[in-house]
């Protein structure tokens, strides 16, 4: 396992109450940090044909997305020259602009549509047919230099362009309308269970402003090879990739009689839908906070009701506050152990439409209690349209306070794409002793990862190792009794130093250029720390040949 630190060459000499830590920055050996977490997700190829293939992901565009391709799954052999590669390849755009110059401006306005969903859409072409082709997605600077890539490590993802277009007996196609908002620019995609073809489109590009078209001639069979032949009824699903509604997804059912049929269209909407969410918060034990309530509906809602679960031990108080005018007086009902009805009525006249928070959660966290993760679960979701009619496609997202007392926290996650991330939880301006083992059999297995230097309460250390099937961690509060110095290197060769030891302990910075005995140390900074550690910047390059070490003053 990697540090969280870049150590120096370092030697301990203690002294009676003097710990001194020599670390010599003319040999400076660098450590790996823990490596930052992947900007690029959701990477899918889509529109395979025996001529090319499409790539879309979502990512920042701090920078120039791009898309590498190979001939190997080792990425040694770059095709670049040898295919096509287009960015943003809408097609016709607005069907009702008819002016030439109107259409292209529309073309414009549109690909920088789907840039503001920041999501990327990438076509190859010049492929040959039935050939095994690999990828990467990738973000780069001014320089050209990648600054973000997935996947980061490993093999490349392959995608097989199909060996022939065969005949498509019962041609169909589909035209989706998305609910509400400013759904132009966003992706989605179109997936059947039956094959791993997927389809990708763009909405506004060839239909309305806030619709997308589908020709399903152009899924592949689930060998590839060719075209996919669809018989009797099945569920096409669509998702959207884009931010004004990412996540938006729902099944549609076609029914394929094999008679024989030329550009048979299908319309659907993409549901009407209400979700209801809640938030997260990160407190310490006695303190106060709140948890906002967010709606997302994408037709007006004139009620809302929920159901949530939340263990009241662990609490003092707990209240309801409405956030937006649109909403009425909201009510907070206890109506069993550790249950409540929440009600979300709109206001006279109003209504609730749209991604908003609607509401928050007020509430005060009980003193003296172990830390924990406790979660705010809501369940059985109901709304009410203008009309009267009850909101479908419902959808529910829990959240949770997470509450600190004396005891840090640890969360483990793993994304998509393989990465770990492991997230401390602790006190502001603690330090902490992360460890990790393989073997929880053995007490003697733990190994030392990292001590953080906790500003604020949480700390996230992302790519951890991938190697081990499983993997346990454990962190305890780390106060030195008579100091620890460890440097830092930034990109540019400068030096910082954490100081690490008792709150309310005098310390003295001092450096020499030699750690000889009888060398003449001088006086850098001295300091009192508040919390158990505290950042000197500005100790010179890594090449500077300098030695530091730290004293306890008291």
């Amino acid at each position: 396992m990697s540090s969280a630190f870049f150590d120096l060459k370092t030697s301990f000499r203690n002294c009676g109450r003097h710990l001194r830590v020599l670390l010599a920055l003319a040999g400076l050996l660098l450590f790996p940090r823990l490596g930052s977490a992947l900007n690029i997700t959701n990477v899918t190829a889509v529109n395979v044909t025996p001529s090319g293939f499409s790539v879309v992901w979502r990512g920042p565009l701090n920078g120039t997305p791009a898309l590498s391709v190979f001939a190997d799954a080792a990425g040694t052999v770059n095709l670049a020259g040898q295919l096509g590669i287009e960015l943003y390849p809408v097609h016709s755009g607005d069907p009702t602009l008819t002016n030439g110059y109107a259409h292209l401006q529309n073309l414009d306005q549109l690909t920088k549509k789907i840039m503001a969903q920041s999501t990327v859409y990438v076509r190859v072409t010049g492929c040959a047919p039935g050939t095994k082709y690999f990828y990467r997605a990738e973000l780069r600077d001014a320089t050209g230099q990648p600054i973000a890539v997935s996947p980061a490590t490993g093999p490349l993802p392959a995608v097989t362009t199909a060996l022939e277009n065969s005949f498509v007996l019962q041609s169909r196609q589909l035209l989706i309308t998305l609910p509400g908002g400013n759904p132009t620019g966003s992706l989605v995609l179109l997936s059947n269970p039956n094959t791993p073809s997927v389809l990708a489109g763009v909405v506004g590009d060839g239909a309305g402003p806030n619709q997308v078209f589908f020709n399903l001639d152009d899924v592949l069979a689930a060998g590839g090879a060719t075209n996919y032949l669809p018989l009797g009824g099945l569920t096409f699903t669509a998702s959207v990739l884009g931010t004004s509604t990412n996540g938006l997804s729902q099944a549609y059912g076609l029914v394929f009689t094999g008679s024989f049929l030329v550009g048979q269209s299908s319309g659907f909407n993409l549901g009407t839908f209400l979700g209801l969410s809640v938030g997260s918060a990160v407190v310490r034990s006695g303190a106060s906070g709140s948890l906002p309530i967010l709606l997302n509906a994408s037709t007006a809602i004139t009620n809302v009701s929920v159901l949530l679960q939340v263990d009241t031990n662990h609490f003092t108080s707990l209240s309801l506050q409405g956030l937006v005018p649109q909403l009425g007086p909201p009510t907070f009902q206890s109506v069993a152990s550790n249950l409540f009805l929440l009600k979300f009525p709109a206001a006279s006249g109003q209504n609730l439409l749209g991604n908003q928070a609607i509401a928050q959660i007020n509430f005060t966290a009980a003193s003296n209690q172990p830390s924990a993760f406790v979660p705010f679960t809501p369940g059985s979701l109901q709304g009410l349209n203008v009309d009267g009619s009850p909101a479908l496609s419902l959808g529910l997202g829990g959240g949770r306070v997470v509450i600190i007392d004396n005891q840090p926290l640890l969360e483990a996650t793993q994304a998509a794409d393989g990465s770990r991330n492991l997230t401390l939880f602790g006190k502001d301006g603690a330090s902490y002793q992360v460890q990790f083992s393989t073997n929880l059999l053995d007490s003697a297995a733990w190994t030392d990862q990292a001590i953080v230097a906790l500003s604020g309460m949480t700390q996230d250390l992302p790519g951890q190792d991938t190697t081990p099937p499983e993997v346990y961690f454990r962190a305890y509060e780390f106060t030195p009794s008579s100091g620890m110095l460890k440097l830092q290197a930034a990109p540019d060769g400068r030096v910082s130093a954490t100081a690490f030891g008792r709150p309310g302990a005098r310390y003295t910075l001092e450096y020499a250029t030699s750690p000889a005995a009888g060398a003449h140390w001088l006086p850098l900074v001295s300091y009192t720390l508040t919390n158990s550690f505290t950042t000197v910047a500005n100790l010179g390059k890594t090449n500077s040949g300098l030695f530091f070490r730290l004293q306890n003053a008291n």
